[in-house]
């Protein structure tokens, strides 16, 4: 996970994406009603969304503190299982966190020598055994409105599907998995304190993630800074 997480904000930084994946959201730039009410009629429901502790962009998730740096993780419940630095950065992979989302697989955390924490990225466990993508479509209508119970009245949303994620109904998550085939996602700004963004991740054949990305109003310094 650190090293997908390492390539994904070194293509951010090279490119200059300013907020997440709009470069991304701009090659597919398909809007669609919300997907998660079209689900396939046979879809399980989705479970009632857990509380969790509000966070809005301009508050960190989880518990922490936009510009905290990692010695400050001591005392919040982060058992952290990895980091990995390159120059001014540390992203740090969290085992475990004692506020974060139900049905955590894992937490990253990106901190700046000088900004302290600039970025949170929020994985679920793995979706299996999902070759048309039911589940992963229900755990992304859990996890979006237990992001916007959090957000509040985030002042702008942007949803963006693929038109045509796929040729066969089972290959949604190949597709997701592939640059320029397919996004499933929603992107929440609230200016000028940052963002989030909700997607759903392929990994293959039937398998997949949903993620959630948090930044901090100074992640775009970051990333203009190491360009």
């Amino acid at each position: 996970m650190i090293a997908a997480f390492w390539a994904d904000l070194m293509g951010l930084m090279r490119a200059f994406v300013v907020v997440f994946s709009l470069a991304l959201l701009a090659a597919v730039p398909v809007r669609a009603a919300d997907p998660t009410s079209q689900q396939d009629e046979n879809a399980p429901p989705a479970e009632a969304p857990a509380q969790a502790p509000a966070a809005g962009p301009a508050e960190a998730p989880f518990g922490l503190k936009w510009g905290m740096h990692l010695n400050d993780l001591e005392g919040l419940g982060v058992q952290i299982n990895s980091t990995s630095k390159n120059g001014d950065l540390t992203i740090v992979n969290a085992k475990t966190m004692a506020q974060a989302f139900p049905d955590t697989a894992t937490v990253n955390m990106l901190f700046d020598s000088h900004a302290g924490l600039v970025k949170v990225r929020w994985i679920s466990k793995p979706i299996t055994d999902d070759p048309i993508g039911t589940k992963g479509r229900a755990k992304y209508g859990e996890m979006k409105k237990m992001v916007l119970q959090n957000l509040g009245n985030p002042t702008d949303e942007t949803m963006v599907v693929g038109a045509r994620l796929f040729d066969q109904e089972d290959e949604f998550y190949q597709c997701l998995s592939y640059d320029g085939c397919g996004v499933w996602s929603t992107l929440w700004e609230q200016k000028p304190s940052g963002g989030v963004l909700l997607s759903i991740e392929g990994e293959g054949p039937g398998r997949g993630f949903v993620q959630i990305d948090y930044e901090s109003a100074n992640w775009q310094k970051v990333v203009a800074v190491a360009k």
